[in-house]
């Protein structure tokens, strides 16, 4: 099984590291990395930031979800940022941050739809992103709101091609061959979420296929080709796989 190996990875990363050791020889961008807020905010009030620039003072988030029994595989590029980020990750949100390293672990639910951390920048985009498919579970299971994010929670993961945030991504295919981080979700993808995907046990959804470079196809493996396609093109595979 392939989902070992992924998680075992991302083991090395200790407490006060934000780049894997593996990476840091292939991170080599024109603009050194934002280490803090306050480097951050800085650049940001005289105008001076690059949405591309990386944010190493941030966690990296190499997926989300339990990835070894989710039954929806959603495959992104890289988190994103917003300003509330390092707020979310400083010493006054403990919690949150433990949650961020237990999520390193690749066993806990989708962090991001959990009620506590709704307010994160994370918790705000995927909220957005699932709510149609919430309000569905409502009015099919008749449950209430929190019980349905619970439920997609519990059903879904997210797989990163570039664990690292920035608002905008701007990686090189040639970064990402060498990246082992980017090269370990790859062969997870490859070796475990497509052969379930194949079984009928899952679903996968594609997002910058450009990247991923995923060839198989499935009627449950959905490459989006078009950032204006939403969730609501596939809900109805979606609440299959979540139900």
């Amino acid at each position: 099984m392939a989902h070992p190996d992924l998680a075992q990875f991302w083991k090395k990363l200790n407490r006060k590291m934000h780049v894997h050791p593996e990476d840091s020889p292939f991170l080599h961008f024109p603009k050194k990395p934002y280490t803090s807020y306050q480097h951050y905010i800085s650049d940001y009030l005289q105008n001076k930031v690059n949405d591309s620039t990386l944010h190493s003072g941030l966690l990296p988030v190499p997926y989300i979800g339990n990835i070894e029994s989710a039954t929806v595989y959603i495959l992104m590029l890289n988190p994103g940022f917003s300003h509330d980020d390092y707020i979310a990750e400083s010493k006054y949100f403990p919690n949150f941050r433990k949650a961020l390293k237990a999520n390193l672990k690749a066993k806990s639910p989708f962090l991001f739809l959990h009620p506590d951390f709704l307010w994160t920048g994370g918790g705000r985009y995927w909220e957005k992103r699932f709510a149609i498919i919430a309000k569905e579970l409502l009015r099919k299971k008749k449950i209430a709101y929190k019980e349905a994010l619970k439920l997609i929670s519990e059903k879904v993961a997210c797989i990163e091609l570039f664990p690292y945030h920035s608002k905008k991504f701007s990686v090189s295919a040639n970064t990402l061959n060498q990246l082992p981080s980017s090269q370990k979700a790859k062969a997870f993808v490859q070796k475990y979420v497509i052969q379930r995907a194949k079984r009928r046990e899952a679903l996968l959804i594609v997002r910058g296929n450009k990247f991923w470079e995923i060839e198989e196809s499935a009627p449950n493996i959905v490459i989006i080709k078009s950032r204006t396609v939403s969730f609501k093109k596939i809900i109805e595979i979606f609440l299959e796989y979540i139900s």
